[in-house]
C-alpha cells in the first residue's frame, strides 16, 4: 500500500445472481454518488452488457480516492451503512483491487508516466493487443 496521504485508484469488480443485478445497481445508484463528498472521483463505472455470460461481474468502478482517510471515511459514513442496512448484500461476490497507472506508448511500449489533469483529458487508449 502507498503512503497514506497519496492519492490511489481501486478498481471494483462486483458479481450479482441474474435475479438481484438491478437491485445491486439500484444500490450503486444512491451510494456511488456520496463519494464525492469524501473527495472521491467515481473515473469509470461499468454494467454488465446484454447478453453476456450471467457469471461475469455485473458492476465495475474505477474510484481515485486523494488519500487513505477520505477511503476510510467513506466506508464509515453513515449513509453508506445505512444504504447497507436497506438494500442488504446486493452482491454474491466482490474483489476491490488497488491499481496504478499504465499507460501505452504509440509503439506499443509501457509507461508508468502517463498522468491526467482530469478524466476528461485521457486519449483513447488502446492496449496493443487488441485488434483495430
Amino acid at each position: 500500500m502507498n503512503d497514506p496521504d497519496e492519492p490511489f485508484t481501486l478498481v471494483f469488480i462486483g458479481h450479482a445472481d441474474p435475479g438481484s443485478a438491478a437491485r445491486a445497481s439500484a444500490y450503486e445508484d444512491r451510494v456511488l454518488p456520496l463519494l464525492a463528498d469524501h473527495g472521491a472521483e467515481l473515473q469509470f463505472r461499468g454494467l454488465r452488457s446484454a447478453g453476456e455470460d450471467p457469471s461475469a461481474p455485473v458492476e465495475v468502478h474505477v474510484i481515485r480516492f486523494p488519500h487513505r482517510r477520505a477511503f476510510d471515511a467513506y466506508t464509515a459514513d453513515d449513509r453508506r451503512q445505512a444504504l447497507l442496512e436497506e438494500f442488504g448484500e446486493v452482491f454474491t461476490r466482490k474483489q476491490v483491487v488497488q491499481v496504478d497507472p499504465v499507460g501505452f506508448l504509440q509503439d506499443g511500449r509501457r509507461s508508468r508516466s502517463v498522468r491526467w489533469a482530469h478524466a476528461r483529458d485521457r486519449p483513447a487508449v488502446r492496449h496493443p493487443d487488441q485488434d483495430g
